[in-house]
């Protein structure tokens, strides 16, 4: 019952949906060819994201802990 009734609706806007789709995925291609990395799997970019960041953690956490023991 709910498509029946949406039925008229959609087909009234479907080239209005044609066209917003073919923008969004001419803007998706634009990014992904500026922005590589949207290419990577999931798993890939959140390995590389936590060595990136876990580097500099693990240096500032050290000069803190070295900072500590000194002023103690």
């Amino acid at each position: 019952l709910a498509l029946w009734s949406v039925e008229p609706v959609v087909r009234r806007l479907e080239p209005q949906f044609t066209v917003a789709n073919n923008l969004a995925c001419r803007g998706l291609d634009h990014l992904e060819e500026k922005i590589p990395a949207l290419q990577y799997p999931v798993e890939k970019l959140a390995s590389e994201l936590k060595d990136t960041i876990s580097t500099p953690l693990q240096s500032a956490k050290s000069t803190i802990g070295n900072s500590v023991d000194k002023i103690l």
